[in-house]
């Protein structure tokens, strides 16, 4: 891992380590700012729509900023989006009402929706030759940054809510500083370009439109793993430390595995392949545990579970840039294929908390994990549909260069 990273281009290493802060310091936030919420006197209802709000805007919004970045540079719209990321946590702070607390979770979100796709488009832009790689790292790094924010926001949390909010600004401003010195724009052929025609060539694509609703299927699922499983662990197996225990695990086997384990499937398997199996791994997870019904389970479940996501995840970005036409579509690629991410995420919150009231009402819960490893099984086998590998199976050339 360390001999590939050394071989990255620098920018492509600064994007890295932004990515790493950025969801230090949003980890370091999120797991708190419910509880600041609802200390402060704000209902559960107020609280989720001020969440959901931050997850539409930036979720929703990232084929815009792809668009945005392909249009007018991939630096000057992270730079742009990591502003609007600082007013909104400033809002945060100064904010005394709900709608207030709205405003500056959306500010947060549009924040999110301008850098995603810019900082992926970077990556695939600069690493074409390790660009597998890339995406592994990218995933490596934001898992690192997503372990180690709520153990800090814990610390900070004792002392003052309001500690949190000034380290997460000085953390934006700290990889403003970094994008500012060390990223360099990076020129595109589409300055030029209408922004509409952009818009249109990317609808007009049936690849990347494939990829993103059949990407749905395994966002779907991946939602479960803060939804359904800590209910699961809460109502069936009264073992609340279990849950912790599983995200804890989750977050070190990315970590210690997501790179060994892209690197070595890459050099063996189409893209197309590596999320085909990725996905008979989530199918494989969820169909254990009811062969179990106990802690074992659970531990086998996370283990398959978190193999699936290493493999599936960054994968999903490689194949979405291997599609795009040229670099200058880069952005509006892959922040339209992230639609799936924001589709996936809605229905495995909102029909999977149906599904597990429906069938733990009926005292039928091992229907639903049958469910889950039923839609991980189509998913896998939609997947392998030869019909993201036309004009020349790009997705099998894009591996070899491993």
């Amino acid at each position: 891992m360390f001999k590939s990273i050394r071989c990255l281009r620098l920018e492509t290493k600064i994007i890295l380590i932004g990515i790493m802060i950025t969801y230090f310091s949003t980890f370091m936030l999120t797991p708190y700012l419910t509880i600041f919420m609802n200390s402060n006197g704000f209902s559960v209802f107020e609280i989720g729509i001020v969440l959901t709000s931050g997850v539409i805007f930036q979720q929703g919004f990232t084929f815009f900023g792809g668009l945005v970045g392909d249009k007018w540079g991939y630096r000057g719209t992270i730079i742009i989006g990591i502003l609007v990321r600082i007013i909104g946590y400033l809002l945060y702070l100064v904010a005394g009402n709900f709608y207030m607390l709205i405003i500056a979770s959306s500010f947060s979100g549009i924040g999110g929706a301008l850098i995603v796709p810019s900082t992926k488009a970077i990556i695939a832009s600069l690493e074409v030759d390790h660009r597998t790689e890339a995406f592994a790292l990218r995933n490596t790094a934001l898992n690192m940054g997503a372990s180690i924010g709520p153990l800090i926001g814990a610390i900070l949390y004792k002392f003052s809510f309001n500690f949190i909010f000034i380290i997460v600004v000085l953390t934006h401003l700290f990889l403003l500083i970094l994008i500012l010195k060390y990223v360099n724009k990076i020129k595109s052929d589409n300055e030029n370009k209408n922004i509409f025609n952009d818009f249109q060539t990317v609808i007009k694509d049936k690849r990347i439109i494939y990829l993103m609703l059949v990407s749905i299927g395994f966002w779907f699922l991946y939602t479960q793993l803060t939804l359904s499983i800590p209910l699961f662990i809460t109502n069936n197996l009264q073992s609340e430390y279990l849950i912790g225990i599983v995200f804890s695990i989750n977050a070190i086997l990315t970590i210690c595995l997501q790179f060994f384990l892209i690197q070595l499937t890459a050099q063996k398997f189409s893209s197309l392949q590596i999320i085909s199996y990725g996905m008979l791994f989530m199918s494989g997870a969820f169909i254990i545990i009811p062969l179990f019904s106990s802690s074992l389970g659970i531990y086998f479940f996370i283990f398959l579970f978190t193999i699936a996501e290493i493999l599936v995840a960054p994968t999903i970005d490689n194949v979405a840039s291997t599609l795009t036409p040229s670099n200058k579509l880069l952005g509006s690629y892959l922040g339209f294929v992230s639609l799936g991410w924001a589709i996936g995420g809605s229905l495995g919150n909102t029909l999977g908390g149906y599904l597990y009231n429906l069938f733990d009402k009926l005292n039928h819960i091992s229907y639903l994990w049958l469910i889950y490893s039923l839609v991980g099984l189509s998913t896998a086998l939609l997947f392998r549909n030869n019909f993201l590998n036309e004009k020349g199976k790009v997705m099998v050339r894009a591996n070899k260069s491993i």
